[in-house]
């Protein structure tokens, strides 16, 4: 199998970006076009695992339903995998609340498994581990 391209490897970057950005700006119908029609979403207790493209738009219900204003940010992005298939461990900071200066920190990481299908990256699992009181 061969191996990952630097292609490949800033495609896998972008949808995590971009996944990131949509939540932010509240792009919420262009959510399931990141995800294989098949994808499981894990947020454990704190959101439940939703599967398909219609758990990805109960998902984003969910967190548009919340009102609030959000900045997410991820960093330390590591790939591994081939040409077809790729993992992802990604720290993630997420700011949010009503608005700027009342901001509360949540930090985390996702684990993604990443397919490409028909020359296209796509999420095909992301497992959102929260680290914030409660979570996980």
């Amino acid at each position: 199998m061969a191996a990952l391209t630097a292609d490949d490897r800033l495609a896998i970057q972008e949808i995590i970006s971009r996944y990131c950005w949509i939540i932010d700006h509240g792009r919420w119908d262009e959510m399931p076009g990141l995800f294989t029609p098949d994808c499981v979403l894990d947020f454990g207790s704190l959101m439940g695992r939703h599967e398909g493209h219609d758990g990805v738009r109960t998902l984003a219900g969910m967190i548009g339903g919340t009102g609030l204003m959000m900045r997410h940010y991820v960093t330390n992005v590591v790939i591994e995998g081939d040409a077809e298939r790729a993992q992802a461990d990604t720290y993630v900071l997420a700011l949010t609340g009503p608005g700027p200066g009342s901001f509360m920190q949540t930090t985390g990481r996702y684990a993604d498994d990443f397919v490409k299908r028909d020359g296209r990256w796509l999420l095909h699992q992301r497992v959102a581990v929260i680290e914030m009181p409660g979570a996980r």
